[in-house]
């Protein structure tokens, strides 16, 4: 497993605090938003992406319901730094 998202959280805090020397504060936010941690073989990072879509119920009358926003997960099964295979 490689460690590409921590170290690219360090890097970009790192870029970030050099550019605004003696103008402002960098201190980490959340850092990358679409990153879970898994338990497959030990606690890992694994990056995701949303992917957003709309569903419609078709009630027992046949006639439709109200439309949902609703949001899935996709898991990377590689590093999109590196391409190392991410093991579950």
């Amino acid at each position: 497993m490689c460690n590409c998202i921590k170290e690219s959280e360090e890097q970009i805090l790192a870029h970030l605090t050099e550019r605004d020397k003696g103008k402002a504060i960098i201190s980490k936010g959340a850092g990358f938003l679409n990153v879970a941690i898994s338990f497959g073989k030990g606690p890992a990072q694994r990056g995701y992406d949303e992917f957003e879509y709309k569903t419609t119920r078709i009630k027992n009358d046949g006639s439709t319901g109200a439309t949902q926003k609703k949001i899935t997960c996709m898991y990377h099964t590689y590093c999109p730094f590196c391409g190392v295979k991410i093991e579950e």
